[in-house]
């Protein structure tokens, strides 16, 4: 259903010509077959297989690149390169940790001279079958990167909804829960 649906947005707007689909690598051809079953518009699809070789799409209407989320690193490069019309995060869940490579190559990270860009995206899907949080702090990526404004920053976040607390070495101790009804509000007007 998850996969349906996503495709029927991009079904829905014309507009939608590039899309980027990052999905756990079992899913890839699952993926793969869901848009040439369920596109309207003929789908030019590239299923990106290793970390080696970049695929560019088939021609067609709609131009789908499908890669799963271990590959964003090697990839990074080609996946910046432009603004993606819509991106799908298949089991978003995968990039709930902060420090993980594949989430820091997504949404970005560093600053400065060492900044690395996220991948940029006019639409972002979050997907997830999976109910996510074991604790607030959890859900802060999977609500920060389709819903930048409302959630922009880590530390706030953390502070307000994980009941933050000085930790070892002058690091923010992020593992508790604060004000969740608020956030449960926020989340189902944003996200």
């Amino acid at each position: 259903g998850k996969s349906v649906i996503s495709i029927g947005v991009m079904n829905n707007d014309p507009a939608i010509k590039k899309v980027l689909v990052v999905c756990p690598a079992s899913l890839k051809l699952n993926w793969r077959n869901e848009m040439s079953k369920w596109s309207v518009r003929e789908p030019g699809i590239a299923v990106i297989r290793d970390g080696k070789e970049w695929l560019a799409p088939d021609s067609g209407a709609v131009k789908v690149t499908i890669i799963n989320y271990d590959l964003l690193v090697k990839h990074h490069a080609k996946l910046t390169a432009g603004e993606w019309d819509l991106m799908i995060l298949d089991e978003v869940q995968a990039i709930k940790s902060k420090t993980a490579k594949r989430t820091k190559s997504l949404i970005g990270h560093g600053r400065g001279k060492s900044q690395v860009k996220g991948i940029p995206a006019k639409k972002t899907l979050a997907l997830s079958g999976t109910p996510i949080p074991n604790r607030p702090i959890e859900i802060y990526n999977v609500a920060h990167l389709p819903d930048p404004y409302t959630f922009p920053n880590y530390y706030a976040f953390g502070n307000r909804y994980c009941d933050g607390k000085p930790g070892w070495g002058g690091s923010r101790d992020f593992s508790g829960a604060s004000n969740l009804g608020e956030l449960q509000s926020k989340l189902r007007k944003s996200c």
